[in-house]
């Protein structure tokens, strides 16, 4: 039985067929060595976690701004 998380457990349902497919073409694009050995699991996670901290850097840089 696994631990209870102090946070919201966020689930995100993929499209394997077109995660694989993205994957390989952003390895192509932009990727090294070092990436083309991650599993897709692993890319997926990756790439989803650095959208989330995009998403909130932008929403709390366009909260500063709203309180200035």
């Amino acid at each position: 039985m696994g631990i209870p998380s102090s946070q919201p457990t966020l689930t995100i349902k993929i499209d394997s067929v077109l995660a694989t497919e993205y994957r390989d073409a952003y390895h192509r694009a932009l990727g090294s060595r070092n990436e083309i050995k991650q599993t897709l699991d692993e890319f997926i996670a990756g790439f989803v976690e650095d959208r989330l901290a995009e998403e909130i850097a932008f929403f709390e840089e366009e909260i500063a701004n709203d309180r200035r």
